[in-house]
């Protein structure tokens, strides 16, 4: 299944990494930004422009999960809970964290707070929340909150960036 997944490419629910990238605010705005929309998957050991599997040190591969779930929980607010694995594909070792859709939207960097930080998932990018929709954001109906996300989405897709900040 995995492998499938990898065959296939990133998209909305999937991003590659080769390697943990040593500044990790890279790959905390795809955590955040998966708990904030529809949850998904960063596989790392396996190259983002040509879906190769390089996979990553076996003798490091329990010292990397233990790094990346200090990291999530020490930057991620409110508590962002990965479930983070290891699979092997053609012989080499994936890293994969999965990330839910989160119930205690919206989370953020807590260095950085709400209105700098809240990401969400757009096609294969990571978006930063615009201020009005964050102010706005309803987490206890359903029926607003579906109501707003399409108005975003909407201007999401007219405006075509990859980040977005209202001063």
């Amino acid at each position: 299944m995995l492998a499938d997944e990898i065959k296939a490419g990133e998209s909305v629910n999937i991003e590659f990494k080769v390697e943990v990238p040593k500044r990790s605010e890279k790959y905390i705005k795809s955590v955040i930004a998966f708990a904030n929309t529809a949850g998904g998957k960063i596989i790392i050991g396996v190259d983002d422009e040509s879906h190769e599997i390089v996979g990553v040190d076996k003798d490091e591969v329990f010292k990397i999960m233990d790094s990346i779930t200090n990291t999530i929980s020490d930057i991620c607010y409110p508590q962002i809970f990965p479930n983070i694995g290891v699979d092997t594909i053609e012989e080499k070792c994936v890293i994969v964290i999965e990330i839910y859709p989160g119930a205690n939207r919206p989370y953020y960097m807590k260095t950085l707070g709400k209105e700098a930080s809240t990401f969400i998932r757009y096609q294969v990018h990571q978006d930063l929340l615009m201020r009005q929709f964050l102010r706005t954001w309803s987490y206890k109906d359903p029926i607003i909150h579906l109501m707003r996300w399409s108005v975003l989405s909407r201007n999401l897709i007219s405006i075509g960036r990859k980040s977005y900040v209202l001063r």
